[in-house]
Order: structure tokens, then C-alpha cells, then sequence
């Protein structure tokens, strides 16, 4: 279905794959809402995204597990920039790995919350707008640890990633009859400071090595297959996971 009207909200927009989703879907003309916790992040992306883009940008600062603030925020975009069209959840966090005998409920509780709850939240939050505007698109960031483990990453990352990729089965079922389509995107390991933050010099090496491409992705690679998803050309695709890891997991 050809849309004039395309606003897309992107969460977790102040870093890595969410950054380069914002900039991506902005350089493509939609208008564009900024969603997470660091303001001066958002904001800084916001202006250098405004001087260029043919459609609003807006930032917005907001708990994305805070049901009633994530209510609030879609209501004043939706107010000032139409019904929402597309939804990117890029948002979620990671604590240090631990065996999951040593897990706090704390440690479950941020990761799960962050990756899992918030996206919900969103989802939730976002299609009675797609519903009264004829439809829209979703799509989830999830994770290659969703298919498996990762050696890095906790049992609570996992399980969140894996229970994203539940959310967007059901979200695809529900939202069918609404016009409403929802995908998910895995990514192997992306490169970036959060990942060198994660792994020393010579453990991104081996990753490397271990890649069949070659390569880490890089986040653009991330953004690409997001707008895909979020196309007329992907109009037929929905509750599907696109794996997006150089080969690293093959389904």
C-alpha cells in the first residue's frame, strides 16, 4: 500500500542501531520522532537531523518501561505529527554476563524491562494509531542470542530477545486484520562501543574471524534491513525474523 503520510517513532535513537535507523529513515523523507532516556543525545541527533530533513523531526525523552509516560508521549506526537505509521524498536540494554545462578532479580528485571516490557509498551501504545490511520509497519530489533546463546551476553538478555521475537508473531497475528504488518530483525554482533565496551581487542577478532563474511556489522547494515521491512516492496512479509549476522547463525 503507497503511503504520502509515513511517520515513524524510533526507540533507543541516541546510539548505535537506533541512530543509524533515525538517520536512515529520515534521509527516506519520513517524519521522525526520537524516543529515549538520554536527552542530550536525542537532541544533538535531532538538530543535525532537522538541518537536512525534508519532514519533522522531534525528540522526545521518555522511560520507555513507564506505561503511562510512553502514553503520554505517543499522544503529543500523534497531536502534532499524525497518526504513527511505522514503529522501530531499537531500545534495550545489557549487563555484565553472569551463570544464571549468580543472575540478580535486579539484573533480570533492567534487561528484560528494557528489551522486552518497552517494546511492548510501544507496540501497545502504537497501533491504535495504525489501526485508525489504515494500518503500519513494526519492527523489532532483536538479537542472533534470540536463536541461541551468546558467550557474552546473560540467560536475561536471551530470554528478552527470544520473548521479542514472541511479541512479534502475536503482534503479526493481531495486527493483520488491521493493516497492521510486524517483523523482526536479528543482528550478529554490531560494531560500535557498546561492543568494544563488551570484548577486548582480541576476543572481536576472533568474532571476526568467526563471521563467514568477514566482518562485524556495521549499524548501517542493521538500518538497511529495518527501511526494507518498513517498504511497500516488504508489503506480503510479516512475523518473519530477518537475520542480519554475516552467517554467523543460519536458520
Amino acid at each position: 500500500m503507497q503511503r504520502e503520510h509515513r511517520f515513524a517513532i524510533v526507540t533507543g535513537a541516541a546510539s548505535g542501531i537506533g541512530d543509524a535507523v533515525a538517520r536512515s529513515l529520515a534521509a527516506a523523507g519520513r517524519a521522525v520522532a526520537l524516543l529515549d532516556l538520554n536527552r542530550s543525545a536525542i537532541e544533538r541527533l535531532r538538530e543535525e537531523l532537522a538541518s537536512v530533513a525534508t519532514a519533522p523531526v522531534r525528540a522526545f525523552t521518555v522511560d520507555l518501561t513507564d506505561a503511562a509516560a510512553v502514553d503520554t508521549a505517543f499522544a503529543d506526537l500523534v497531536g502534532e505529527l499524525g497518526p504513527v505509521t511505522e514503529l522501530v524498536n531499537c531500545a534495550g540494554r545489557y549487563v555484565a554476563v553472569k551463570e544464571v545462578h549468580e543472575i540478580t532479580e535486579g539484573d533480570w528485571d533492567a534487561v528484560v524491562d528494557s528489551n522486552l516490557k518497552a517494546a511492548f509498551l510501544t507496540t501497545k501504545a502504537a497501533m491504535p494509531s495504525m489501526i485508525a490511520g489504515g494500518g503500519g509497519a513494526i519492527v523489532n530489533i532483536a538479537s542472533n542470542a534470540a536463536r541461541s546463546t551468546a558467550t557474552s551476553l546473560g540467560a536475561e538478555y536471551t530470554a528478552a530477545k527470544a520473548g521479542l521475537l514472541g511479541l512479534t508473531r502475536h503482534t503479526a497475528r493481531d495486527g493483520a486484520r488491521h493493516g497492521i504488518r510486524a517483523n523482526a530483525v536479528a543482528p550478529g554482533p554490531v560494531d560500535g562501543p557498546r561492543l568494544r565496551e563488551l570484548e577486548g581487542p582480541e576476543r572481536l577478532e576472533a568474532i571476526r574471524e568467526a563471521i563467514p563474511l568477514g566482518r562485524l556489522a556495521d549499524p548501517a547494515d542493521i538500518a538497511a534491513a529495518v527501511r526494507f521491512l518498513l517498504s511497500d516492496d516488504a508489503s506480503f512479509i510479516t512475523g518473519a525474523t530477518l537475520d542480519v549476522n554475516g552467517g554467523i547463525v543460519m536458520a
